[in-house]
């Protein structure tokens, strides 16, 4: 449902063309696919609805195994 949503609201017909969005859209798109999605505000966790997903090429761990946090 949420892929769907994504693809109708950034007028998309692939992921491809997700990919090619910019950050700022993407970020817009987000909350657009959250607030299109979930009946009210606070049903969605996290700041951004969609996250990193360990594919095995990009990511190939979990998010936190893979960054390194500097202080």
């Amino acid at each position: 449902m949420q892929f769907n949503t994504a693809l109708r609201l950034s007028n998309c017909s692939s992921v491809t063309c997700l990919r090619s969005i910019d950050t700022t859209a993407l970020a817009a798109l987000s909350q657009g696919v959250e607030n299109s999605t979930y009946p009210t505000a606070g049903d969605g966790y996290g700041v951004y609805y969609f996250g990193p997903v360990v594919d095995g090429k990009v990511s190939v761990s979990l998010v936190y195994s893979d960054v390194e946090i500097v202080c």
